[in-house]
C-alpha cells in the first residue's frame, strides 16, 4: 500500500509540472512582448511615483520619476524626491549627439551620447524600472554600465527565474503578475522584480524590486505613453 501511495504522489507531481511550466513560458512571452514593444517604439514616456523602503526605519523615501526616450538616443531622464530625510536630485539629458549627468549639485561636462545609448537606457527600465536605473547610472556611471552593455558581463540584462502570478487589478485596470529576477545565475544577490503589465496595452502598471544593498523600491506608473508629442525644447542640454 505504501508503494502504491509513492506511486500516485510520483504521477500526480508529474500531472501538475508540465501547467506550472506552460505558465513560467507564458510569463516570460508575456515579459518579451511588452519588452519588444516598448524598446521598438520610436519613442516613449514615463512619469512614475516612487517609494523606497531600506532595512532599516531610517532609510526610506519618496520620489517623482520621469523619462522621456527617442530611437534616435534623445533623452531627459529625472528623480527628484527626497531618501532618509535628504533632498535627490538625478538629471540625465541627451540630445542626441551629447549627454549631461547631474546628480544634485555636481554636474558632468558634456560627452558624446553612444551610438547605442537608446538600446542601453531603454532595456535598463524596462527590466529594472526609472529609479534602480538612476541609481545605477550615478553609482556606476555611464561610462561603465556602458561598457558592461557592450561585452555582455553587465547583469541587468541577464532576466531569469520567471514566474507567472495570479491576474490583480492596479487602479482598477486589469493585470498581468509576472516575476523574475535579474543578475548572473546563482547570485545570490541579484534583484528580485515584480511586475504587473496592463492586460490591454502590454505596458507597465506597476513594479516592485526587491535589492540586498537598497531596500525595495515600488514605482507605480502615472503615465507609461507610447510616440507621444514631443516638445521642441525637450532634450536642451542644461547650460
Amino acid at each position: 500500500m505504501k508503494h502504491v501511495a509513492i506511486c500516485a504522489c510520483g504521477l500526480i507531481a508529474a500531472a501538475l509540472a508540465p501547467p506550472v511550466l506552460a505558465q513560467d513560458d507564458e510569463a516570460e512571452k508575456l515579459f518579451r512582448a511588452m519588452e519588444k514593444k516598448i524598446t521598438e517604439a520610436k519613442t516613449f514616456q514615463i512619469a512614475a511615483s516612487i517609494q523606497l523602503k531600506g532595512e532599516t526605519k531610517d532609510r526610506g523615501g519618496r520620489l517623482k520619476g520621469s523619462l522621456l526616450l527617442t530611437s534616435d538616443n534623445k533623452a531627459r531622464l529625472t528623480i527628484s524626491g527626497s531618501i532618509s530625510g535628504e533632498a535627490v536630485k538625478r538629471e540625465l539629458v541627451s540630445d542626441g549627439k551629447q549627454m549631461k549627468l547631474k546628480l544634485g549639485v555636481k554636474e558632468q561636462e558634456a560627452k558624446p551620447t553612444a551610438k547605442n545609448f537608446h538600446r542601453l537606457l531603454s532595456t535598463l527600465v524596462v527590466h529594472l524600472g526609472l529609479e534602480p536605473s538612476a541609481e545605477g547610472l550615478g553609482l556606476v556611471g555611464l561610462d561603465e554600465l556602458q561598457k558592461g552593455f557592450d561585452d555582455g558581463t553587465l547583469g541587468f540584462k541577464n532576466v531569469a527565474a520567471f514566474k507567472a502570478g495570479a491576474a490583480e487589478k492596479v487602479a482598477g485596470r486589469e493585470a498581468k503578475v509576472v516575476s523574475y529576477t535579474i543578475g548572473e545565475k546563482g547570485d545570490k544577490t541579484a534583484p528580485a522584480v515584480t511586475l504587473w503589465i496592463d492586460a490591454n496595452t502590454l505596458l507597465p502598471l506597476k513594479r516592485v524590486v526587491v535589492t540586498k544593498s537598497e531596500g525595495t523600491f515600488t514605482e507605480i506608473y502615472d503615465e507609461f505613453t507610447l510616440d507621444p508629442k514631443i516638445d521642441a525644447k525637450a532634450f536642451e542640454l542644461p547650460k
